[in-house]
């Protein structure tokens, strides 16, 4: 709920050419609009809608009309939601800065080289990495979850672009930059750490004033008030406020109850008259924690959790929906399924999916595309850090949200042993939630626990045989007893994906899962279905978009084999249409 003074989305107008040899930089192509026939691209979007198959380098140019002008005392920023996953950026040939990762936002101060009495040229250089090194990028060696080349069932495509909208920010110099809304639900105080921004030459007087309301809005009740007054020397300052909420409603699935608050500050410096500028952020009072018995509880009582996971996969621009009614969908089809939390596995949802489940009342686990699949480098370290830091900062005010996941199948290697060491500054960001470390505990250590309550800064022995000293772990394969796969032997996070039907001894696993350990989060199991590759590729044909994007093409190509099949083996004689068998596969799964 960031407040900017004035704001300008840039959506419409872009164009794209791909740099295959990567001489753009060198040949200034930032100083070089590419003119009406260059292909458009959508913003948000990915460049594999225009150029299926392409990874590697990628310029976007927009060209536009200066709506806004800054005003004495005021500034002009870029805010970039997300680029996936390098961006280095020009504003009217004025290099203003870059970013690396591939889901959080960054801004940008383009105020010196804004132009407000004629067109902007704004040039964006991206690396979508790929199997060959591009600038010391490689495709593995970046958070990028399950992305792989060539494209394959069972895993994403490397897509990358533009993938979150463009905003022209116009902002007072001194101002709000952030602030994180912690609500207790026992005291029902909500303490707000917030940082000001001082870009004047000149220390600021500056009087805050913050209020919350009950509501998503803020403006039913107003339960407090509170004022203070600083001073604040050019650069940044840090100010913690405290409003007192009495009897608070407790958010839940039940009762997603939430508070907005609204903090307005007046600055004053030399030569200016007031400055003004305004923030809001929503929050709400809950906790949710594992219990000294291993089982979940929320808001002190214990809760079952009914899950499922998504990785955000849409046709036709693989992360971003061409309908986003698409994803508002998927959470409410959820919730009206009876689950009560959605897993983001190994990637951040987007941030209006995690206002909406604020509002449905859906918990959120979080994970990030470092999560999953990230190879060693040089670079390993400060690349997991900053992936899992962004997301933090970026989604520490919204109450679904209830557990941080740092990794998914992650098997003992310099990855999983730095994310076990990465929970101080963890906690030095946020302190109130449950974070969980690797899902599936494929590293098999489990003289370390698998999850963090809010309020420490240790791994907890909370579940299955954690404890300290304890033996490692070693995964259940086929030539076991039961063909588990993913699972390890008594971990306290489990995954358990057997084959079907189930035969006895594996439904008397099933049951009595954790009977002889500490309880057991069996955080992944399931059976699929036959993907309905017939209607997916007609879908394509319905939207009337190419027929060689990535995913369309194998597609395709699913379905023709599998008409094949259906016919090779039989299947006529058993069910009137191919289409008929994958709805049968569907309702029985």
């Amino acid at each position: 709920m960031f407040t900017p003074s004035k704001v300008s989305i840039l959506d419409a107008g872009w164009k794209i050419n791909t740099d295959p040899t990567n001489i753009g930089r060198q040949e200034q192509w930032f100083n070089q609009y590419p003119g009406q026939d260059a292909p458009s691209v959508p913003v948000p979007g990915i460049i594999q809608q225009v150029y299926p198959g392409y990874h590697g380098v990628a310029w976007y140019w927009l060209e536009f009309a200066p709506e806004l002008a800054p005003s004495p005392f005021e500034e002009v920023f870029l805010h970039f939601g997300a680029v996936d996953y390098y961006a280095e950026v020009w504003l009217n040939a004025v290099y203003v800065g870059a970013h690396e990762g591939g889901e959080t936002p960054f801004d940008l101060n383009v105020t010196s080289a804004y132009k407000t009495t004629a067109n902007n040229l704004l040039a964006v250089r991206i690396i979508n990495p790929s199997n060959d090194p591009i600038d010391s990028f490689v495709l593995a060696e970046v958070p990028h979850s399950c992305k792989v080349i060539p494209y394959r069932v069972g895993a994403g495509y490397d897509h990358g672009g533009i993938v979150l909208p463009v905003e022209l920010r116009i902002l007072p110099v001194v101002r709000i930059a952030d602030v994180f809304a912690q609500a207790n639900p026992e005291s029902g105080k909500v303490k707000l750490d917030m940082s000001l921004a001082n870009d004047a030459a000149i220390r600021a007087k500056c009087r805050l004033t913050a209020t919350i309301g009950s509501g998503a809005t803020g403006d039913l009740v107003t339960e407090a008030l509170v004022t203070t007054e600083i001073e604040v020397e050019p650069g940044a300052a840090a100010v913690e406020l405290e409003l007192q909420v009495r009897s608070p409603r407790l958010w839940s699935p039940e009762d997603p109850a939430l508070y907005t608050i609204q903090i307005f500050m007046e600055a004053a410096i030399e030569g200016a008259s007031s400055i003004q500028h305004t923030y809001g952020v929503r929050c709400g009072f809950r906790d949710f924690r594992i219990g000294a018995d291993g089982y979940f509880r929320l808001n002190g009582r214990r809760i079952f959790l009914r899950s499922s996971h998504t990785v955000n996969n849409f046709p036709i621009g693989m992360r971003i929906p061409h309908n986003a009614d698409i994803w508002r969908r998927d959470l409410v089809y959820a919730k009206a399924a009876g689950m009560n939390m959605i897993r983001f596995i190994a990637g951040m949802a987007y941030p209006e999916q995690l206002n909406l489940c604020d509002e449905i009342g859906l918990m959120v686990y979080e994970e990030t595309y470092a999560g999953w699949c990230l190879a060693d480098s040089p670079q390993m370290a400060d690349r997991f850090n900053r992936s899992i830091w962004e997301m933090v900062r970026r989604d520490r005010n919204h109450p679904s949200l209830v557990v941080w996941g740092l990794l998914n199948e992650t098997v003992d290697n310099p990855i999983s042993r730095h994310a076990k060491g990465m929970l101080p500054s963890i906690r030095a960001l946020d302190d109130t939630r449950l974070v969980l470390l690797n899902s599936g505990r494929w590293d098999g250590e489990q003289s370390i626990g698998s999850a963090s309550n809010p309020g420490t800064s240790e791994w907890q022995y909370a579940w299955g045989d954690e404890a300290p000293g304890a033996p490692s772990a070693g995964p259940l394969g086929k030539n076991d007893i039961l063909p588990l796969g993913g699972y390890y032997d008594r971990v306290g996070d489990a995954h358990v994906y057997p084959g079907v039907p189930h035969d006895a001894a594996t439904i008397r696993f099933l049951r009595t899962l954790g009977a002889e350990t500490k309880p057991v989060f069996l955080s992944e199991y399931g059976i699929g279905s036959l993907v309905d590759a017939i209607r997916v590729t007609r879908l394509y044909e319905q939207i009337g978009l190419r027929p060689d994007l990535e995913d369309a093409t194998l597609y395709r190509a699913m379905a023709d084999q599998f008409v094949a099949d259906w016919h090779k083996y039989g299947m006529d004689g058993v069910y009137p249409f191919p289409d008929d068998m994958l709805r049968e596969s569907q309702r029985l799964q």
